[in-house]
């Protein structure tokens, strides 16, 4: 693995798909999708633009993730609480 010089972006942070610097915002814009997920874990897209799935089991949902031939490390995860949409 090559060094990356301390000045320099790291790779993924411009990447199209795996754009997490655009998270907080997207899911600060989306909360209103949480209201369905109660007491569940989601998976959100890297970049907060939408829920890729959810279920009430972490260990299921990220099974049913790798089934689908997805790198479960793409997403974040977030159990839902009534607290995170409000």
């Amino acid at each position: 693995m090559s060094a990356q010089p301390q000045a320099e972006v790291p790779w993924w942070r411009n990447h199209p798909w795996l754009g997490r610097h655009l998270f907080a915002e997207n899911r600060t814009k989306n909360l209103h999708l949480l209201k369905d997920y109660k007491d569940m874990h989601v998976a959100w897209f890297p970049d907060g633009s939408g829920i890729r799935d959810a279920d009430a089991d972490l260990d299921v949902l990220e099974q049913r993730i790798r089934a689908s031939g997805e790198d479960v490390n793409w997403y974040n995860f977030e159990y839902v609480t009534d607290l995170c949409y409000i």
